[in-house]
């Protein structure tokens, strides 16, 4: 049997890529509460950010990485310069396989991505984060209002998320709860998109293999809220 282009390229990037242990104990852990599941754990990083606190990475953490990843979460984030999830969730190198788009959409290379933690690196919690004043929703909504044409590849871009947030238009609600809802709904059609648009993701969701998960960082206070079910 021919081995699988996932599999030859899990071999060549990750070579064993054995499960690494954290090197630097948080506060958490040293005082007994260690978090249990991934996103516990991104939490309380999230609390320490808000704090104002910061884990420093160990000089040993680069070499012990070299040969392999074992993350524990994905994150499919905005591009923001503002919301750097291994920065919002104080993790460190190896932590978080990160995917960054604007706006946070599921598109095919973003699926292949997942595919493969999800898959090789047997990643099994996926947070989607959006967060307020997210400037690829707020051109959205204005490309829904105005109907102009996008420049470049944005014609791509702002028709797919505006397709999300048009029916709030006819809400009347005020500017803020419009932009916030729409994040929201952005967060959550991308959540459906992915056991909908991969066969594959779809039932390692369905065997339980990998759980997922909405969140929205707030720019003014630094915290994230999960989003319910």
């Amino acid at each position: 049997m021919k081995p699988s282009v996932l599999t030859l390229l899990a071999a060549g990037l990750l070579f064993l890529a054995p499960p690494l242990a954290r090197v630097a104990a948080t506060a958490e852990q040293e005082h007994g509460t260690e978090p249990e599941t991934a996103i516990e754990e991104l939490m309380a990083g999230n609390e320490r950010f808000v704090r104002g606190e910061h884990h420093a990475l160990a000089p040993t953490r680069r070499q012990e990485l070299v040969e392999g990843q074992h993350p524990r979460v994905i994150v499919l984030s905005c591009s923001d310069s503002r919301v750097p999830p291994e920065i919002v969730f104080d993790q460190g190198l190896g932590d978080v396989f990160t995917i960054r788009n604007a706006g946070n959409v599921i598109d095919a290379f973003n699926l292949a991505s997942i595919e493969y933690a999800a898959e090789h690196l047997h990643v099994e919690d996926l947070l989607v984060m959006g967060h307020t004043r997210c400037g690829a929703v707020g051109a959205a909504i204005e490309y829904e209002r105005t109907k102009s044409t996008p420049p470049g590849h944005l014609e791509l871009l702002l028709p797919h998320v505006g397709s999300y947030v048009r029916p709030l238009l006819a809400q009347s609600l005020p500017a803020d709860a419009l932009a916030l809802r729409a994040v929201e709904l952005n967060i959550r059609h991308s959540l459906d998109d992915i056991p909908r648009r991969s066969h594959m993701l779809g039932e390692i969701i369905a065997k339980g293999e990998l759980r997922l998960h909405g969140g929205i960082y707030d720019l003014v206070t630094g915290k994230v809220t999960l989003l319910g079910h």
